[in-house]
């Protein structure tokens, strides 16, 4: 039996690891989109469309071949020891704040749950990358609209805060439009302020190295949480933007063939079964192997198990058994 959910998590590590596809030399490297990205998020920060950061960052290659960190006008710092796998030289390391919005969720009194207005997604919503509005989601009042907090196409929405460490970080995709849509307190919103690397960042949200991140960083007595720092200091690498777009239709292809893989093996697993349980009926039919007329009748075993249980209980044996009748009727003494 193939495991398609190991070759997944496989796939999704050598993309962000730069051996799913073949590097072009021809390609801008990376830091020239990050320095478009960057000037981008000026021009946002100055028309008051976004907050300035203070934790924004640079990380770049010394003339000593490691890697610095430059936040403001504090001196760069070696984050060499930070950096969890190597890169090609194409690609950047970036802190996924410098890249994202992450916006709370609304917090509400219980009494003002409704029928109807605005839906709210809870950590149920979330599956298997996806987010599936429900019958029985929450409704609140037109008092608790929030534009910020409506869902957006292209948000990544995750669990922020549960009492499962399994479920702490799990992430799902918004991939059409949720009108009358927020979330709910124990969820962020993670927003790509740049559209076209969207689509990259959502695969950095399904792979092992995140999950395993976001599980080590979250903390609680009985509640694990991840703080808004958490989730902006995650390293991440990205390549350029027509790599992106190389690696994010692999991923696609090659998870089409998995989910075919995955299909035929439910058809499989469902003709054993089947097989399986005909297969036993046969045998206790005696129709599964030909009846050879030389083989003693099963009356002459069962008289020798009967005698040696007799044999074994004494007086507390208690003689018992089935036969047919003249009638072809079967009794039982």
């Amino acid at each position: 039996m193939i495991d398609t959910k190991a070759l997944r998590q496989k796939i999704l590590d050598m993309a962000i690891r730069g051996e799913l596809v073949p590097q072009d030399p021809t390609d801008e490297p990376a830091s020239v989109l990050l320095e478009k990205i960057r000037a981008e998020k000026q021009r946002l920060i100055k028309e008051g469309k976004i907050k300035k950061d203070k934790t924004d960052s640079v990380i770049f290659k010394g003339d000593d071949n490691r890697h610095y960190e430059k936040i403001g006008n504090f001196e760069p710092k070696c984050i060499e020891d930070e950096l969890p796998f190597e890169i090609p030289d194409s690609w950047n390391w970036i802190r996924l704040g410098n890249l994202i919005s992450i916006i709370s969720g609304v917090s509400y009194d219980k009494k003002d749950v409704c029928q109807n207005g605005v839906r709210i997604l809870r950590g149920g919503n979330i599956n298997n990358l996806y987010v599936t509005p429900y019958q029985d989601d929450v409704f609140l009042p037109e008092s608790y609209r929030d534009k910020e907090k409506q869902v957006r196409v292209n948000d990544i929405i995750i669990v922020a805060s549960t009492g499962s460490k399994t479920i702490i970080g799990k992430a799902g995709y918004i991939d059409r439009v949720l009108n009358n849509t927020q979330i709910g307190a124990f969820l962020r919103i993670i927003r790509p302020l740049f559209t076209e690397i969207a689509p990259y960042i959502k695969l950095v949200f399904a792979t092992r190295y995140y999950m395993d991140y976001i599980s080590n960083q979250s903390g609680g007595t009985n509640i694990n949480n991840i703080k808004t720092e958490h989730i902006a200091k995650l390293l991440i690498p990205i390549p350029s933007l027509l790599e992106q777009e190389r690696v994010t239709v692999r991923v696609k292809n090659l998870f089409s063939k998995l989910d075919i893989i995955d299909e035929n093996q439910a058809n499989i697993n469902t003709l054993y079964d089947e097989l399986k349980k005909r297969t036993l009926d046969l045998a206790i039919q005696g129709k599964l192997v030909p009846q050879d007329d030389n083989d003693e009748p099963a009356s002459e075993l069962l008289k020798r198990i009967r005698a040696e249980k007799k044999a074994q209980l004494g007086k507390k044996y208690v003689d018992s058994y089935i036969y047919k009748g003249d009638d072809n009727c079967y009794y039982e003494k």
